[in-house]
């Protein structure tokens, strides 16, 4: 459910997993195992009340009762020194902040930080001595604090480039638009895994019909990866666009069910 419902609405780089016991019982309360950038695809989700790339994966009421938060009074009994203000709510973790931040956290310092004031998500994985939080919280929450102070005062212009889409087309002229610079090629890839065999008894005859679903989702993931990198690294050039856009696709033999899609273009400037 989780994978079908959530993890392959966000275009994970990475399959996650969860910890299970000797019986097969996953263990949620400390066994999931992502990939950081993937980590932070799910933080971002929540940031959006629960949206992703166009789509509601998650409820945004699911979103707005966390962000809620629970009892405070109840929470200050635990004795957390530097939570003053704090509540806990759905495995969530409630700041006392102006702009609802919240956080997900692992006893070792494991952190999901999302403050949609300071429309922020940072992610951090390791591995500390001390499986307890009072030996991270010292030094995380001030920088949790300090990027979020900084992010805020920055012009959206600045701290947010997504904000002017980059424009990107397999032709080699923009309709209305002219080209006043070639900065370079820029190219990228993304490569995911396949499981052709779930495939095949997850539905028969989609699979015998000349159709594999695991594949088309797996061709559409990539596509959206490749692009996504080849739109930063344009940014990079302070490009405006991406002209003459080539996709090729492969799927390499030997390599245990893959699919690589690689794609180059020329950075741009318009006027």
């Amino acid at each position: 459910m989780l994978s079908e419902g959530i993890w392959t609405h966000l275009g994970a780089e990475q399959d996650a997993y969860f910890t299970v016991d000797s019986i097969g019982t996953p263990f949620a309360g400390g066994g999931l195992n992502t990939g950081l950038r993937d980590l932070a695809r799910f933080g971002e989700m929540l940031r959006n009340n629960g949206r992703f790339d166009g789509q509601q994966i998650v409820p945004q009421a699911v979103v707005d009762d966390i962000r809620r938060g629970g009892d405070k009074q109840i929470f200050a009994k635990a004795g957390y020194d530097l939570l003053k203000g704090w509540s806990y709510r759905s495995m969530w973790w409630v700041t006392d902040k102006e702009g609802g931040a919240f956080m997900a956290r692992g006893v070792h310092g494991q952190r999901i930080y999302v403050d949609p004031k300071a429309e922020m998500v940072s992610v951090r994985y390791a591995s500390h001595p001390v499986a307890s939080n009072s030996a991270n919280d010292p030094v995380t929450l001030p920088a949790f604090d300090a990027l979020a102070a900084y992010l805020s005062k920055l012009p959206l212009s600045t701290a947010y480039e997504e904000e002017i889409p980059m424009i990107t087309t397999t032709t080699h002229a923009i309709e209305g638009r002219q080209i006043t610079a070639y900065l370079d090629i820029v190219s990228a890839e993304s490569v995911q895994g396949i499981n052709v065999i779930r495939d095949v008894f997850a539905g028969m005859r989609d699979f015998f019909g000349g159709r594999s679903q695991t594949l088309e989702r797996a061709l559409k993931e990539a596509r959206i990866q490749a692009t996504d990198e080849i739109k930063e690294r344009a940014r990079a050039l302070q490009a405006d666009a991406v002209v003459g856009l080539d996709f090729e696709i492969s799927m390499p033999s030997g390599k245990g069910g893959m699919v690589v899609v690689f794609v180059t273009g020329t950075a741009v400037k318009l006027n």
